[in-house]
Protein backbone atom coordinates (compact mmCIF):
# COMPACT_ATOMS: atom_id res chain seq x y z
CA UNK A 1 0.00 0.00 0.00
CA UNK A 2 1.25 3.47 -0.77
CA UNK A 3 2.44 5.86 1.90
CA UNK A 4 1.47 9.33 0.75
CA UNK A 5 2.98 12.73 1.36
CA UNK A 6 2.95 16.37 0.31
CA UNK A 7 5.92 18.42 -0.79
CA UNK A 8 5.80 22.21 -0.67
CA UNK A 9 8.06 24.39 -2.78
CA UNK A 10 8.19 27.90 -4.08
CA UNK A 11 10.20 31.05 -4.46
CA UNK A 12 10.00 34.46 -2.84
CA UNK A 13 7.81 33.15 -0.06
CA UNK A 14 5.09 32.01 -2.43
CA UNK A 15 4.22 28.41 -1.65
CA UNK A 16 2.98 25.93 -4.19
CA UNK A 17 1.55 22.57 -3.21
CA UNK A 18 3.00 19.57 -4.99
CA UNK A 19 1.74 16.01 -5.06
CA UNK A 20 3.80 12.90 -4.74
CA UNK A 21 2.92 9.27 -4.03
CA UNK A 22 5.60 7.57 -1.98
CA UNK A 23 5.71 3.83 -1.37
CA UNK A 24 7.08 2.02 1.69
CA UNK A 25 10.16 0.98 -0.29
CA UNK A 26 11.03 4.63 -0.85
CA UNK A 27 10.05 4.65 -4.52
CA UNK A 28 7.87 7.46 -5.81
CA UNK A 29 5.49 8.43 -8.57
CA UNK A 30 6.25 12.01 -9.52
CA UNK A 31 3.64 14.77 -9.49
CA UNK A 32 3.66 14.88 -13.27
CA UNK A 33 4.23 11.53 -14.94
CA UNK A 34 4.52 10.65 -18.61
CA UNK A 35 2.35 7.84 -19.95
CA UNK A 36 3.15 5.85 -23.12
CA UNK A 37 4.45 8.85 -25.11
CA UNK A 38 8.11 7.90 -24.60
CA UNK A 39 7.79 4.35 -25.88
CA UNK A 40 8.27 0.94 -24.30
CA UNK A 41 11.44 1.87 -22.42
CA UNK A 42 11.08 5.62 -21.87
CA UNK A 43 13.78 6.66 -24.33
CA UNK A 44 11.45 7.99 -27.03
CA UNK A 45 9.61 6.74 -30.07
CA UNK A 46 10.12 7.05 -33.79
CA UNK A 47 9.36 9.10 -35.82
CA UNK A 48 8.90 11.69 -33.04
CA UNK A 49 12.64 11.66 -32.33
CA UNK A 50 13.23 13.91 -35.33
CA UNK A 51 11.71 16.76 -33.29
CA UNK A 52 14.25 18.73 -31.28
CA UNK A 53 11.55 19.85 -28.83
CA UNK A 54 10.57 16.23 -28.20
CA UNK A 55 14.19 15.21 -27.61
CA UNK A 56 14.65 18.17 -25.28
CA UNK A 57 11.60 17.09 -23.29
CA UNK A 58 12.96 13.55 -23.00
CA UNK A 59 16.22 14.90 -21.62
CA UNK A 60 14.30 16.98 -19.06
CA UNK A 61 12.13 14.04 -18.03
CA UNK A 62 15.21 11.90 -17.44
CA UNK A 63 17.18 14.57 -15.56
CA UNK A 64 14.29 15.33 -13.19
CA UNK A 65 13.59 11.65 -12.41
CA UNK A 66 10.07 12.06 -13.71
CA UNK A 67 8.09 8.82 -13.61
CA UNK A 68 7.48 7.26 -17.02
CA UNK A 69 4.90 4.59 -17.80
CA UNK A 70 5.90 2.63 -20.87
CA UNK A 71 3.77 1.63 -23.80
CA UNK A 72 2.11 -1.73 -23.36
CA UNK A 73 4.00 -4.93 -23.89
CA UNK A 74 2.33 -8.33 -24.15
CA UNK A 75 3.48 -11.83 -23.25
CA UNK A 76 4.27 -12.70 -26.86
CA UNK A 77 5.13 -10.64 -29.92
CA UNK A 78 2.07 -8.91 -31.31
CA UNK A 79 1.68 -7.41 -34.75
CA UNK A 80 -0.86 -4.65 -34.37
CA UNK A 81 -1.72 -1.93 -36.86
CA UNK A 82 1.19 0.52 -36.72
CA UNK A 83 4.71 -0.39 -37.84
CA UNK A 84 7.35 2.31 -38.17
CA UNK A 85 9.10 0.54 -41.04
CA UNK A 86 5.82 0.35 -43.00
CA UNK A 87 5.02 4.00 -43.82
CA UNK A 88 1.58 3.10 -45.11
CA UNK A 89 0.62 2.25 -41.50
CA UNK A 90 1.57 5.67 -40.12
CA UNK A 91 -1.99 6.82 -40.77
CA UNK A 92 -3.09 4.73 -37.80
CA UNK A 93 -1.56 7.32 -35.47
CA UNK A 94 -2.64 10.81 -36.46
CA UNK A 95 -3.18 14.29 -35.10
CA UNK A 96 -6.80 14.99 -34.28
CA UNK A 97 -8.00 18.56 -33.96
CA UNK A 98 -5.68 21.28 -32.68
CA UNK A 99 -4.47 19.43 -29.59
CA UNK A 100 -5.60 15.81 -29.82
CA UNK A 101 -4.63 12.50 -31.32
CA UNK A 102 -6.45 9.52 -32.77
CA UNK A 103 -4.66 6.21 -32.77
CA UNK A 104 -5.26 2.58 -33.56
CA UNK A 105 -1.76 1.42 -32.65
CA UNK A 106 -3.05 -2.02 -31.83
CA UNK A 107 -0.48 -2.94 -29.17
CA UNK A 108 2.27 -3.57 -31.71
CA UNK A 109 5.25 -4.85 -29.72
CA UNK A 110 7.97 -7.50 -29.61
CA UNK A 111 6.76 -9.23 -26.44
CA UNK A 112 7.94 -9.09 -22.86
CA UNK A 113 11.03 -11.25 -23.42
CA UNK A 114 12.49 -8.72 -25.87
CA UNK A 115 11.24 -5.53 -24.24
CA UNK A 116 12.35 -6.45 -20.74
CA UNK A 117 15.95 -6.22 -21.98
CA UNK A 118 15.38 -2.71 -23.32
CA UNK A 119 13.65 -1.61 -20.11
CA UNK A 120 16.45 -3.09 -18.01
CA UNK A 121 19.01 -1.08 -19.98
CA UNK A 122 16.94 2.07 -19.48
CA UNK A 123 16.64 1.72 -15.71
CA UNK A 124 20.35 0.94 -15.62
CA UNK A 125 20.80 4.49 -16.89
CA UNK A 126 18.60 5.85 -14.08
CA UNK A 127 15.53 6.33 -16.26
CA UNK A 128 12.47 6.09 -14.02
CA UNK A 129 10.47 3.73 -16.20
CA UNK A 130 7.63 1.53 -14.97
CA UNK A 131 6.73 -1.20 -17.49
CA UNK A 132 3.18 -1.57 -18.71
CA UNK A 133 1.71 -5.00 -19.41
CA UNK A 134 -1.54 -5.86 -21.17
CA UNK A 135 -3.08 -9.26 -20.28
CA UNK A 136 -5.54 -10.70 -22.78
CA UNK A 137 -8.63 -12.37 -21.34
CA UNK A 138 -9.87 -13.75 -24.66
CA UNK A 139 -8.05 -17.04 -24.02
CA UNK A 140 -9.40 -17.34 -20.49
CA UNK A 141 -8.58 -15.98 -17.06
CA UNK A 142 -6.05 -18.69 -16.25
CA UNK A 143 -4.02 -17.92 -19.36
CA UNK A 144 -4.12 -14.18 -18.58
CA UNK A 145 -3.01 -14.91 -15.03
CA UNK A 146 -0.09 -17.07 -16.18
CA UNK A 147 0.96 -14.36 -18.64
CA UNK A 148 1.10 -11.79 -15.85
CA UNK A 149 3.08 -14.15 -13.61
CA UNK A 150 5.49 -14.84 -16.47
CA UNK A 151 5.90 -11.11 -17.11
CA UNK A 152 6.64 -10.47 -13.44
CA UNK A 153 9.23 -13.25 -13.38
CA UNK A 154 10.89 -12.00 -16.57
CA UNK A 155 11.05 -8.38 -15.42
CA UNK A 156 12.38 -9.46 -12.02
CA UNK A 157 15.09 -11.60 -13.61
CA UNK A 158 16.18 -8.85 -16.02
CA UNK A 159 15.76 -5.76 -13.84
CA UNK A 160 16.61 -7.11 -10.41
CA UNK A 161 16.06 -4.59 -7.63
CA UNK A 162 15.04 -2.00 -10.23
CA UNK A 163 11.81 -3.89 -10.81
CA UNK A 164 9.58 -2.54 -8.09
CA UNK A 165 6.35 -1.68 -9.93
CA UNK A 166 4.30 -2.68 -12.94
CA UNK A 167 1.31 -1.09 -14.61
CA UNK A 168 -1.42 -3.47 -15.73
CA UNK A 169 -3.68 -2.15 -18.45
CA UNK A 170 -7.26 -3.34 -18.59
CA UNK A 171 -8.30 -0.51 -20.87
CA UNK A 172 -6.75 -0.45 -24.34
CA UNK A 173 -9.48 0.30 -26.94
CA UNK A 174 -7.31 -0.98 -29.80
CA UNK A 175 -7.83 -4.69 -29.29
CA UNK A 176 -10.66 -7.02 -30.22
CA UNK A 177 -11.49 -7.54 -26.57
CA UNK A 178 -14.53 -5.83 -25.10
CA UNK A 179 -13.04 -3.96 -22.17
CA UNK A 180 -16.48 -3.22 -20.75
CA UNK A 181 -16.86 -6.94 -20.04
CA UNK A 182 -13.54 -7.55 -18.30
CA UNK A 183 -14.20 -6.11 -14.85
CA UNK A 184 -14.83 -9.35 -12.96
CA UNK A 185 -11.85 -11.04 -14.62
CA UNK A 186 -9.63 -8.04 -13.91
CA UNK A 187 -10.49 -7.99 -10.19
CA UNK A 188 -9.89 -11.74 -10.00
CA UNK A 189 -6.54 -11.33 -11.76
CA UNK A 190 -5.52 -8.44 -9.52
CA UNK A 191 -6.08 -10.58 -6.44
CA UNK A 192 -3.94 -13.36 -7.89
CA UNK A 193 -1.17 -11.02 -9.06
CA UNK A 194 -0.82 -9.31 -5.68
CA UNK A 195 -0.68 -12.66 -3.92
CA UNK A 196 1.98 -13.83 -6.38
CA UNK A 197 4.16 -10.71 -6.00
CA UNK A 198 3.25 -8.89 -2.78
CA UNK A 199 6.47 -6.87 -2.90
CA UNK A 200 5.60 -5.32 -6.25
CA UNK A 201 3.55 -2.12 -6.50
CA UNK A 202 0.68 -2.50 -8.95
CA UNK A 203 -0.68 0.46 -10.91
CA UNK A 204 -3.83 -0.37 -12.87
CA UNK A 205 -4.98 1.66 -15.87
CA UNK A 206 -8.72 1.86 -16.46
CA UNK A 207 -11.10 3.40 -19.02
CA UNK A 208 -14.08 5.75 -18.95
CA UNK A 209 -16.17 2.79 -20.14
CA UNK A 210 -15.59 1.01 -16.83
CA UNK A 211 -18.14 1.36 -14.00
CA UNK A 212 -17.20 3.78 -11.22
CA UNK A 213 -17.01 1.05 -8.59
CA UNK A 214 -14.38 -0.83 -10.58
CA UNK A 215 -11.48 1.25 -9.25
CA UNK A 216 -12.37 0.59 -5.61
CA UNK A 217 -12.79 -3.12 -6.32
CA UNK A 218 -9.33 -3.23 -7.87
CA UNK A 219 -7.86 -1.33 -4.92
CA UNK A 220 -9.41 -3.76 -2.43
CA UNK A 221 -8.08 -6.66 -4.55
CA UNK A 222 -4.51 -5.37 -4.25
CA UNK A 223 -3.99 -2.52 -6.72
CA UNK A 224 -1.80 0.11 -5.09
CA UNK A 225 -2.66 2.94 -7.49
CA UNK A 226 -5.39 3.48 -10.09
CA UNK A 227 -4.52 5.31 -13.32
CA UNK A 228 -7.55 6.96 -14.93
CA UNK A 229 -8.13 7.22 -17.75
CA UNK A 230 -6.85 5.60 -20.90
CA UNK A 231 -7.54 6.93 -24.41
CA UNK A 232 -11.27 7.03 -25.13
CA UNK A 233 -12.80 4.84 -27.87
CA UNK A 234 -13.83 7.02 -30.83
CA UNK A 235 -17.41 5.69 -30.88
CA UNK A 236 -17.92 6.75 -27.27
CA UNK A 237 -17.17 10.37 -28.11
CA UNK A 238 -18.62 10.72 -31.60
CA UNK A 239 -21.43 9.52 -33.80
CA UNK A 240 -20.61 8.23 -37.24
CA UNK A 241 -17.66 6.31 -38.58
CA UNK A 242 -14.17 6.95 -37.31
CA UNK A 243 -11.43 7.94 -39.78
CA UNK A 244 -9.81 4.70 -38.60
CA UNK A 245 -12.95 2.61 -38.79
CA UNK A 246 -11.16 0.04 -40.96
CA UNK A 247 -9.02 -0.96 -37.99
CA UNK A 248 -11.61 -0.70 -35.25
CA UNK A 249 -12.07 3.04 -34.85
CA UNK A 250 -9.14 3.82 -32.57
CA UNK A 251 -8.95 5.88 -29.42
CA UNK A 252 -9.06 9.65 -28.90
CA UNK A 253 -6.72 11.46 -26.53
CA UNK A 254 -5.73 15.03 -25.72
CA UNK A 255 -8.04 18.03 -25.90
CA UNK A 256 -10.97 16.32 -27.66
CA UNK A 257 -11.10 13.73 -24.84
CA UNK A 258 -10.76 16.19 -21.97
CA UNK A 259 -14.41 16.93 -21.12
CA UNK A 260 -15.49 13.30 -20.94
CA UNK A 261 -12.35 12.21 -19.10
CA UNK A 262 -12.58 15.05 -16.58
CA UNK A 263 -16.26 14.36 -15.91
CA UNK A 264 -15.57 10.65 -15.49
CA UNK A 265 -12.68 11.27 -13.10
CA UNK A 266 -14.72 13.75 -11.07
CA UNK A 267 -17.42 11.12 -10.58
CA UNK A 268 -14.87 8.37 -10.00
CA UNK A 269 -13.42 10.22 -7.01
CA UNK A 270 -16.80 9.88 -5.31
CA UNK A 271 -16.45 6.09 -5.39
CA UNK A 272 -12.72 5.56 -4.99
CA UNK A 273 -10.71 6.43 -1.89
CA UNK A 274 -7.16 5.33 -2.73
CA UNK A 275 -4.16 6.82 -4.54
CA UNK A 276 -4.87 7.79 -8.12
CA UNK A 277 -3.16 9.14 -11.21
CA UNK A 278 -5.52 11.45 -13.07
CA UNK A 279 -5.11 12.08 -16.75
CA UNK A 280 -6.45 12.18 -20.30
CA UNK A 281 -6.71 15.57 -21.94
CA UNK A 282 -4.12 17.60 -20.00
CA UNK A 283 -2.76 19.60 -22.92
CA UNK A 284 -2.83 23.18 -21.63
CA UNK A 285 -2.88 25.44 -18.58
CA UNK A 286 -6.65 25.66 -18.19
CA UNK A 287 -7.04 21.90 -18.36
CA UNK A 288 -4.23 21.37 -15.87
CA UNK A 289 -5.89 23.83 -13.49
CA UNK A 290 -9.22 22.01 -13.76
CA UNK A 291 -7.53 18.75 -12.81
CA UNK A 292 -5.80 20.47 -9.90
CA UNK A 293 -9.17 21.79 -8.76
CA UNK A 294 -10.62 18.33 -9.12
CA UNK A 295 -7.92 16.98 -6.82
CA UNK A 296 -8.50 19.63 -4.16
CA UNK A 297 -8.71 18.02 -0.76
CA UNK A 298 -6.91 14.89 -1.96
CA UNK A 299 -3.54 16.48 -2.62
CA UNK A 300 -1.60 13.73 -0.89
CA UNK A 301 -3.16 11.04 -3.04
CA UNK A 302 -3.06 12.35 -6.60
CA UNK A 303 -0.56 12.60 -9.44
CA UNK A 304 -1.25 13.70 -13.02
CA UNK A 305 -0.32 11.98 -16.27
CA UNK A 306 0.45 13.44 -19.66
CA UNK A 307 0.62 11.72 -23.01
CA UNK A 308 -0.72 13.69 -25.97
CA UNK A 309 0.81 16.93 -24.66
CA UNK A 310 4.23 15.28 -24.92
CA UNK A 311 3.64 14.60 -28.62
CA UNK A 312 1.65 17.69 -29.62
CA UNK A 313 2.97 20.35 -27.21
CA UNK A 314 6.39 19.18 -25.98
CA UNK A 315 7.59 22.69 -25.00
CA UNK A 316 4.57 23.16 -22.74
CA UNK A 317 4.91 19.66 -21.33
CA UNK A 318 8.56 20.36 -20.51
CA UNK A 319 7.55 23.45 -18.53
CA UNK A 320 5.11 21.37 -16.48
CA UNK A 321 7.72 18.74 -15.75
CA UNK A 322 10.17 21.39 -14.57
CA UNK A 323 7.53 23.26 -12.59
CA UNK A 324 6.34 20.24 -10.63
CA UNK A 325 9.60 18.34 -10.25
CA UNK A 326 11.32 18.38 -6.88
CA UNK A 327 14.49 20.37 -7.39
Amino acid sequence: MARLGIVFSGAGGKMRRDYMITFPNGRKISTICISTALGIDGRGILPRMISGDYRDLISTVHSTNTTIFGKSTTRRKRSGNFHFWRPWTWKYIQNFGVDGMLNAYGLTNQGVDAHSKEIARAVGRDIQIIPNFFPFFNEGKEVASKDVFDAIDIFRARMGKNFWAIELSFSCPNTKECITDNTDSAVWLMTRAKAYAPDIMFIVKISVVHPFGFAQQLHEAGADVIHSANTIPYNILYEGASPLQKVGGGGVSGGPAFVMAHEYNAELLQYYSGPIILGCGIVGKSKMLKYLQLASGRENQVSFSMCTAVLRRPKWAKKQVLSYSKQ
